[in-house]
């Protein structure tokens, strides 16, 4: 589903994260179309996967895997002494894709970055954050200005929103533990189905900027991931202490 915070380019995008998805771009067309088979959490082998994110419209919060966007090409390796997989979607496309309708500032999110059980299909973390121009109304004047948001979902708990409201303009579906309010919409999370490919793990958008910070519904967490054909070449990213930057070439 789309974003449900509202509507949110100035800086150069950094190399690191366009080069990442240029590389992502690439490997589509040396892997041809994306496999119809699931994602496979029992393969524990690093490789590109496929995702397609569910982007209903931020006014239905409440509406599932109904409308689903572009496919994205993401990175998925094991983390070493757990059954965990991480993968990996690159900043650059986040902006593109995710958050297009949000005027991101290029080069201000971080990988989209999920961490899956692979024996439970737990989401144990879906998370990514960036910068975003907003318009503020204040009735007789309108400013613009600078918002950080950070998403954090998972499939371990339950999650909630109440009804739709603006605030300075701004269309907020505000974040809610169903347990504490009765007014209170839940959404329960689904692990990831081996079968379909398909997972909603739910939480919290936190919105940041010089005037206010509220805390919205998140509902950038519903996708469904799918296996891609194997290229003939292998290219994958290299990694650095502060996460995936640029590219080892190992095209064969």
């Amino acid at each position: 589903m789309d974003i449900s915070s509202g509507n949110c380019r100035t800086e150069r995008a950094s190399p690191r994260r366009w080069g990442f998805a240029v590389l992502a771009a690439t490997l589509i067309a040396l892997g041809g179309p994306a496999a119809a088979e699931p994602m496979d959490l029992g393969n524990a082998q690093a490789r590109w996967v496929t995702v397609r994110f569910e982007i209903s419209p931020a006014e239905l919060p409440g509406q599932f895997d109904s409308v689903y966007g572009p496919p994205l090409t993401a990175w998925l390796e094991a983390e070493a002494g757990t059954t965990r997989m991480r993968l990996t979607i690159p900043g650059a496309a986040v902006e593109a894709n995710l958050v297009d309708q949000e005027d991101p500032i290029p080069g201000s999110f971080s990988d989209f970055v999920w961490t899956f059980d692979a024996e439970t299909g737990h989401v144990h973390s879906a998370a990514v954050e960036g910068t975003v121009m907003r318009t503020l109304d204040w009735g007789l004047v309108t400013t613009r200005t600078k918002a950080r948001l950070r998403f954090q979902m998972d499939t371990l708990r339950s999650a909630g929103y109440r009804k739709p409201r603006s605030v300075l303009g701004q269309p907020v579906n505000y974040f809610c533990d169903p347990e504490a309010r009765r007014d209170c919409t839940q959404v329960r999370p689904r692990r990831y189905d081996p079968v379909t490919g398909y997972v909603n793990a739910v939480g919290p958008i936190e919105v940041e900027n010089t005037v206010l910070g509220v805390r919205t519904f998140s509902t950038l967490g519903e996708a469904v991931f799918s296996e891609r054909e194997a290229p003939r070449r292998v290219a994958q990213p290299r990694r650095t202490s502060t996460g995936v930057s640029t590219v080892i070439h190992s095209l064969r």
